[in-house]
């Protein structure tokens, strides 16, 4: 029998994953005097991307909960009934809850229940560890973590992804959903996402909302106040949970795998405005401004599991929160560190252990009596094409570089510093460092500008931000100002676009633009401009030589540049293909890739050339961490554009349709491996069906990977 080192307050303690437990885990156990202990994490602990706010109550169990709703009519305790769509409006400040609330009853619990800003408590926790000595290991690669280390049947600590070693006397892993990564949990937990979604607010709006109580509709969903520095008011939709099933060579039990996205479902989407249009009407048509899955372990018996693992006797388990891992956020760690310790109370320690065998039968489907979405659990969407919202973002890996270019030429001429927004405003930290100035709201922005430039994902983007513009109060204060949308977007999007703005008295140009991100941060990119001759004028200097290399002016008819956009960005997929097909054969024919890139340099010039170095130098699929030159996603977006264009001209592009199903095919793959690819990722997918690894050696050595 294998046997674990002896624990002293010296022992090197590791604990892999920077969440809600993880964090909790730190504080108590450096409290509790070890001196030598360390926390990894991939993310970046001071801008922690989980929710903004989570809601607390101190009667939550289930029965609590059935015996509230047998008694509706009647006061309980300090539950006060609400019956009327007038008694829920009055719980609130006058203007808040508006609507008629169809069918709804319920209670108001004046104390004991509320909510908490999680981003803000988890930075505490991480600031408090951190000056007690706890060692922070995070961000990629350094901080994420590739396996543990398993030696003599026992868990020795880790492995990262920058290739290092990490070894500890005890490794506590508390990585929530994502645990079956490192181990196999023999059908104990199931990884289930929830979704939220925010909507910007205006500062008056924010103080309006300040201090409210929680709303929550078991069947339907809950909101919580606006965040005050961000203004965002946070809905979720009330379900049993979201999977997404895999399944793995030789599992007896399908997996669901987790996988980080800033989107959700358009169900999802459709049942928050539901539960908007019930309880405040006026904002339910506002566009989401943040998504994003929200991932925890489901236990079949709904117990965590907090637990040394009895074949590794140095590991210690930490998973199942059920998402409620949250509300024991003060606790959670102490209950952890008793687990380390050996000291953990009998009652819990029995029902938190490794339990496998009450998990004998699939369980995957179980609802666990959660509420909403018909009871169900539901499967994520495989393929964009089955339907995600879409969030605009304006700062992104192209709006935030011609954002920089443009404030650096407004402080050499001494013009007026630029004012950006985006709905992460963080993300223009750099442009505040260089003297531009952060407007609160996008109508704030159009407010205070006479030319205004939108870098948006796409097309329903682009319309969710003018409905944001256009449809506020202060729209009609748009007379006489010139939009710029550097987008790529259907040519019928934008000359709705155009017909929206110009009857707010606005004019309106569309200039998308070629070239990925690197070419936008060196201001090469070259702009295609269509729009009124006098508002291209206008608008050209501070274009050409300061975010753009050259300037194409396609005429006034808005279409154009769209349709000039699109038939390069299908010239731009066609190379693509050809070059990554001649890479295949030319590995698979003992060629050589340095071979043909050669060819490529001296006979094709720059362009192609620049698509093969994206393929032999692995950036085709970025190391963990590193953000692609061009999305994958955008580009199967743009392709297809390419193809609805010939299909309404009357035409088709074989090309295309060939390219496009790489592409999907390549996002089927960035989904399972839960990272980002480049568009020129249709490389790896090329390469599968020529009976080669999706990575070329030069990935699989950057990233440490075994050939299989």
């Amino acid at each position: 029998m294998v046997l674990a080192s002896s624990l002293t307050k010296q022992s090197q303690i590791l604990i892999v994953g920077g969440g809600t437990w993880g964090c909790s885990t730190a504080l108590h156990v450096t409290r509790r005097g070890y001196t030598n202990m360390s926390l990894i994490t991939k993310e970046t602990m001071k801008k922690q991307s989980g929710n903004l706010s989570r809601y607390v109550i101190s009667a939550s169990t289930r029965n609590a909960i059935r015996k509230i709703i047998v008694g509706i009519g009647h006061k309980i305790g300090d539950f006060v009934p609400l019956i009327t769509a007038k008694d829920f409006r009055n719980t609130m400040p006058k203007g808040v809850l508006t609507g008629d609330f169809p069918g709804w009853k319920g209670f108001y619990k004046s104390k004991g229940s509320g909510w908490v800003h999680a981003r803000k408590a988890m930075t505490a926790a991480f600031e408090e560890s951190k000056r007690l000595g706890v060692k922070f290991i995070t961000g990629s690669p350094k901080g994420e973590v590739q396996s543990l280390i398993f030696e003599g049947g026992d868990v020795k600590g880790v492995k990262t992804a920058d290739g290092k070693e990490h070894r500890a006397d005890r490794t506590i892993l508390a990585v929530g959903a994502s645990a079956e990564r490192f181990l196999d949990f023999e059908n104990q937990i199931r990884p289930t996402a929830w979704t939220i979604g925010h909507i910007q607010m205006t500062p008056e709006e924010t103080q309006l909302y300040k201090n409210l109580p929680v709303l929550f509709n078991i069947e339907k969903g809950f909101f919580m106040e606006p965040d005050e520095d961000l203004h965002q008011l946070k809905i979720c939709d009330e379900h049993p949970g979201y999977v997404n099933w895999m399944q793995k060579p030789g599992a007896k039990f399908p997996q669901s795998i987790p996988f980080a996205k800033h989107q959700i479902p358009l169900e999802s989407e459709h049942r928050m405005r539901d539960f908007l249009r019930d309880i405040m009407p006026q904002l339910a048509d506002r566009p989401l401004v943040h998504a994003r899955l929200c991932w925890c372990a489901d236990t079949y018996d709904r117990h965590f599991l907090i637990t040394y693992h009895p074949r590794h006797p140095s590991l210690v388990v930490a998973s199942g929160d059920r998402g409620i891992g949250y509300k024991h956020i003060t606790s959670i760690g102490n209950f952890i560190s008793d687990c380390m310790e050996g000291t953990l109370e009998e009652r819990f320690a029995k029902v938190w252990r490794w339990r496998p065998e009450k998990f004998i039968e699939f369980w995957g489907k179980d609802p666990l009596e959660r509420l909403g979405a018909d009871h169900n659990i539901m499967d994520l969407p495989r393929s964009e094409d089955e339907g995600w919202t879409d969030i605009s973002e304006s700062l992104g890996s192209m709006g935030l570089p011609m954002a920089t270019n443009l404030q650096k030429h407004l402080s050499s001429t001494a013009a007026p510093n630029l004012i950006y927004f985006n709905r992460t405003i963080c993300r223009g930290d750099s442009l505040k460092d260089i003297g531009a100035q952060p407007a609160s709201s996008a109508t704030d922005l159009v407010d205070n500008s006479d030319i205004i430039f939108m870098s948006l994902s796409d097309d329903s983007a682009l319309d969710s931000t003018l409905n944001a513009i256009l449809d506020s109060e202060d729209s009609g204060k748009l007379a006489g100002k010139l939009i710029v949308d550097t987008s790529t977007v259907h040519p019928d999007s934008s000359a709705k676009a155009e017909t929206r703005i110009q009857e707010k008295g606005g004019q309106f140009i569309a200039s998308p633009v070629f070239g990925a991100s690197p070419v936008a941060a060196q201001g090469k990119l070259l702009w295609i401009i269509a729009g009124p001759n006098a508002a291209v004028d206008k608008v050209t200097p501070y274009v050409e030589g300061v975010m753009g290399r050259a300037v194409i002016r396609v005429g006034e008819d808005i279409r154009a540049s769209g349709k000039m956009k699109t038939a390069g960005n299908f010239i731009t997929a066609g190379f693509m293909e050809i070059i990554a097909e001649a890479h295949v054969l030319a590995e698979k024919s003992g060629l050589g890739s340095g071979n043909l890139e050669a060819l490529i340099e001296q006979q094709y010039g720059p362009l192609p050339f620049s698509m093969s170095q994206r393929l032999t130098t692995g950036a085709y699929m970025p190391a963990r961490g590193d953000r692609p030159w061009s999305d994958l996603n955008l580009a199967i977006k743009d392709v297809g554009h390419g193809i609805a264009l010939a299909e309404q001209s009357g035409t088709k592009l074989e090309v295309a349709e060939v390219a496009i199903k790489h592409l999907k095919d390549a996002k089927k793959f960035s989904d399972s491996e839960q990272r980002p690819l480049d568009s020129s990722s249709m490389y790896g997918i090329l390469r599968k069906e020529a009976g080669l690894s999706f990575e070329t050696a030069l990935i699989k050595d950057r990233d440490g990977k075994d050939d299989k």
